[in-house]
């Protein structure tokens, strides 16, 4: 039982650092695909930790539901960027300042 609170918090905490715009240790920006591609693997991870672990079907629902999400949590990535992109515009940064 102690193992799969432990692979249930590590999976929690991926995909909170995951949903990030930021890199949270060098500051790179993070596409919207990457964000994508890290949250489906933490997403994949739950469901397999789930299902090895016996889950009743109402749990197992819930992690249906959260992963039915990640696309719209895709979608504001891009967005946030997109968004951060029109302000450097506004403010007419060179290349050089943006960085």
């Amino acid at each position: 039982m102690e193992r799969w609170r432990t692979v249930r918090a590590d999976a929690v905490a991926g995909l909170a650092a995951s949903y990030h715009p930021y890199d949270l240790n060098t500051g790179g920006v993070r596409t919207a695909e990457t964000v994508g591609g890290e949250l489906s693997a933490h997403f994949s991870a739950v469901k397999a930790m789930a299902k090895e672990a016996g889950l009743a079907q109402t749990g197992l629902s819930r992690i249906d539901k959260a992963h039915r999400l990640m696309p719209a949590m895709v979608v504001t990535i891009s967005d946030f960027h997109m968004a951060v992109r029109a302000r450097l515009d506004e403010g007419g940064l060179s290349e050089e300042e943006r960085v």
